[in-house]
């Protein structure tokens, strides 16, 4: 029977399916200036692979977290990755207000969803 503690690293995986998703889909949803992407395409290719990499580590991270979160809380290795998982998003959440625009709203509406990703993956540690 999965507790509570359990639920919430398999919600952490869920939450990180999600920003998996919106980094698939990030070049839709943002416009984008089609003469800046004609100028510079390496950048724009660049800046692409990048997306596509962190839906890669973000998949991996929900594969995890919801198929081995018995693993990830019980055993040595896995605690240590509920912790990588927990910093990373800690991290994520301070690069926004340091390098992006802090008085935008979208970058604190980012700033406050990265937090809950910490949030997600702090309380299994606190609490195991």
């Amino acid at each position: 029977m999965i507790n509570y503690i359990e639920l919430f690293v398999i919600f952490g995986g869920i939450y990180s399916m999600g920003m998996a998703f919106f980094h698939f889909k990030f070049w839709k949803m943002l416009p984008h200036d089609t003469n800046d992407v004609k100028n510079h395409s390496t950048n724009y290719r660049c800046s692409q692979l990048l997306h596509f990499s962190f839906a890669f580590i973000f998949l991996l991270m929900a594969f995890v977290s919801v198929f081995h979160h018995f693993e990830l809380l019980y055993t040595g290795l896995g605690f240590t990755l509920l912790i990588a998982f927990n910093i990373f998003w800690l991290f994520r959440a301070f690069e926004q207000i340091l390098f992006l625009n802090s008085k935008e709203r979208f970058s604190v509406l980012f700033f406050i969803l990265f937090l809950l990703g910490n949030f997600i993956y702090l309380v299994p540690i606190l609490f195991i």
